[in-house]
This record gives C-alpha cells, sequence and structure tokens, in this order.
C-alpha cells in the first residue's frame, strides 16, 4: 500500500523515545498481484496530479493567498523552441483571483492593451480569452476577469488544456497542460 502509516522498530538512542516512532512507509505495487487486481478492478486508474500548491499570507490586506502553477510540457523540437516552457499560475485572494500565464524565456506578443490567446480543453473546440500584459513583465499574461471564471470552470472539468499564443520570435505557439488532478475551490 503506498503512504500507509506504520510503525518502525527503533535501535540506538532512538529506543529510549516513547511510543514507538509512527513513519510512513512505501510499499511499491506488485504488478501482476492477483490480490491487488482483483480489488482494483472496479476503480480507473488516476494519474498523479502536475499541480503544485502554495499559500502566502498578506500581513495588509489579512488575507491568504492560494496558489496552483503548473508547467507546460516544451514545444516541439522541430520547432527549435524546445526549452519553452509556459506555467500556468491560478491565484485567490480575497474576493480576487487570477489566471496568469508565465513564460520561461521570450516575450508575448501583444501590441495593444488587450491580447487573445486561444485555449482547446480535452480536444475540444479553441475558445478565445482576452488578456492583459504584466504591467512589469512582457513574459506574463493576466486574464481579464470575464475571462477567468469561464477559464477556470473548465480548468477544474480538464484533463488535457492545448493553448495557443502568439510570442515576439513565434507566431501561433502551443503549449500542452496535463490539468487532472487539479484542487481548487
Amino acid at each position: 500500500m503506498i503512504g500507509a502509516l506504520c510503525s518502525a522498530p527503533l535501535n540506538g538512542a532512538e529506543a529510549s523515545l516513547e511510543p514507538r516512532i509512527s513513519k510512513i512507509c512505501v510499499d511499491p505495487p506488485r504488478l501482476g498481484s492477483a490480490r491487488r487486481n482483483a480489488e482494483n478492478t472496479h476503480r480507473v486508474p488516476r494519474p498523479w496530479s502536475r499541480w503544485l500548491y502554495n499559500t502566502w499570507h498578506d500581513d495588509v490586506e489579512g488575507d491568504d493567498i492560494r496558489y496552483a502553477e503548473l508547467v507546460s510540457d516544451g514545444l516541439d523540437p522541430a520547432s527549435g523552441r524546445a526549452g519553452l516552457k509556459l506555467v500556468l499560475t491560478l491565484r485567490r485572494g480575497g474576493q480576487q483571483q487570477d489566471v496568469i500565464l508565465t513564460l520561461s524565456e521570450d516575450q508575448f506578443d501583444c501590441p495593444g492593451p488587450v491580447c487573445e490567446v486561444g485555449a482547446r480543453f480535452d480536444g475540444g473546440e479553441l475558445q478565445t480569452y482576452a488578456a492583459r500584459p504584466a504591467q512589469n513583465s512582457s513574459r506574463s499574461l493576466t486574464l481579464i476577469d470575464a475571462a477567468e471564471q469561464t477559464f477556470m470552470r473548465n480548468v477544474k472539468q480538464a484533463d488535457t488544456l492545448l493553448l495557443k499564443t502568439d510570442l515576439r520570435m513565434a507566431a501561433g505557439c502551443e503549449f500542452v497542460f496535463h490539468t487532472a488532478g487539479l484542487r481548487w475551490p
């Protein structure tokens, strides 16, 4: 059983500690185990979540600000931009929530105060969302208020997300995210 709580025998100096210390034990699944297969015949395997979570306390406002971040797969190596990644950040604090896109390198091509980002959830139709560039960086975009509600709802329900956007050095770049397993309010 993965992550089973178990008691570990103590030795040496640890033996004086009472009661016995509990540790998290990892017992890797045994492939082909008849018992395991019989127990799991009704379960559908879930992929491991790739989301990273963090909470920061804003002392001025007195609010906790929660973050969920997900890094895209790299671009197609044939494009010559294999190391380029996009980070999707969901941020919520107080009454405000944001969807932020941040590039590992390059810059978004957003000539005006508003630009568009295309999103395809689970291979569905391409949807367009309005975004504005960050005030302090041309590597970040924030979805505009009306768009972020719909986007967050779709991300929660999807297993994959393809984002399409224009960059200064390349038009129509597509970034793939594996969004399954998101735990978000």
